[in-house]
């Protein structure tokens, strides 16, 4: 089983590449490293991963496509395969639009579109060194590449929730990176990309099928229960997650939250996450339960989950995260 553990930059770098070797020695897949809002950038952490590391992979999980220009990330992409050998991973994603408007004065539009040419465009500056492209957001002209890639394949996700990126992923990404979704809403979603992938003439079977899974390895269920009781009403707040939920059958649990919302008290909104909602959405409690929940998600059709760990506040969140990639090692 491949399996890939996301790590948050808000950690410091060294910590990073620490868990990142450690990770590497316990047979993990790959990291997926975030790139956040009011943190530090993904790309330079991807290089201190990738140099110190030799056989995991290290992806971008994700990279907002308004931030960069789509030849910047390819290019950047070309220098970070190169550091990590062939191991790099492009996770590109639309990112929070209220990030992307008051930090970066974008106003994001036509994400969908966007996403088309910045993969178009990448995809072609990794395999051609010599093109040009006109997209519905998006133009090159007459671009020339004046290196050598290192391999002219990098694989690129697309971060998807709802069905026109989970489509747009099946026609012309490598993989999905999805989040916080319940095995039926991951099954459903892998048939949404597979289908896409099939009426593009690709093999559906090559297009990877990923996500994060929201997960609080803890030895007392209920401390567990409760981290990811505040996980998920987090999530519930941005308005993309909301629908998405909403969509799963949890309505009733976001009408009931809506009043502590709007009062801006999470503590409160998260104690009316039902326990049969985080059941359904989390990995959580000893490390044994953690693993029978994940073949659940395994069986409805996910390839590469990614844990996206949580911990009740702790002295040392490194040494939280260094102990689910323990117990959680693939094997």
């Amino acid at each position: 089983m491949n399996l890939g553990i996301g790590l948050a930059n808000i950690l410091p770098v060294r910590d990073l590449v620490a868990l990142s070797q450690h990770a590497e020695r316990r047979g993990w897949h790959s990291v997926w490293i975030t790139e956040g809002t009011g943190a530090k950038d993904v790309i330079t952490q991807m290089s201190a991963v990738a140099l110190a590391t030799s056989r995991i992979r290290v992806a971008s999980g994700i990279i907002p496509i308004w931030t960069r220009t789509p030849v910047m990330l390819g290019a950047s992409f070309l220098g970070l395969d190169e550091l990590s050998d062939g191991r790099a991973i492009m996770g590109l994603g639309a990112g929070h639009s209220w990030a992307i408007r008051d930090y970066h004065g974008i106003e994001p539009s036509r994400a969908v579109a966007r996403m088309r040419d910045t993969v178009a465009i990448a995809k072609l500056l990794f395999r051609q060194p010599h093109f040009s492209y006109q997209g519905a957001t998006a133009r090159v002209i007459n671009y020339r590449r004046t290196v050598t890639p290192a391999r002219d394949d990098i694989p690129v996700y697309i971060a998807a929730l709802g069905p026109q990126m989970l489509r747009l992923a099946g026609q012309c990404a490598d993989g999905v990176i999805m989040n916080a979704m319940t095995p039926a809403h991951i099954s459903r979603a892998a048939a949404i990309v597979r289908a896409a992938a099939l009426a593009a003439g690709r093999d559906p079977s090559r297009i990877v099928i990923g996500a994060y899974l929201l997960t609080c390895v803890h030895h007392d269920p209920a401390v567990a229960l409760r981290v990811c009781r505040r996980m998920i009403a987090n999530y519930a707040r941005d308005p993309y997650y909301a629908a998405m939920l909403r969509d799963s059958g949890f309505g009733a649990t976001l009408d009931a939250m809506a009043p502590a919302f709007a009062a801006g008290d999470l503590s409160a909104a998260a104690s009316l996450v039902p326990q049969h909602v985080v059941d359904a959405l989390a990995l959580y409690g000893p490390a044994e339960s953690c693993r029978r929940r994940l073949q659940t998600f395994l069986d409805a059709g996910l390839d590469l989950p990614v844990i996206h760990a949580f911990h009740p506040r702790a002295p040392d969140p490194a040494a939280a995260l260094r102990a689910t990639i323990d117990a959680l090692a693939p094997g």
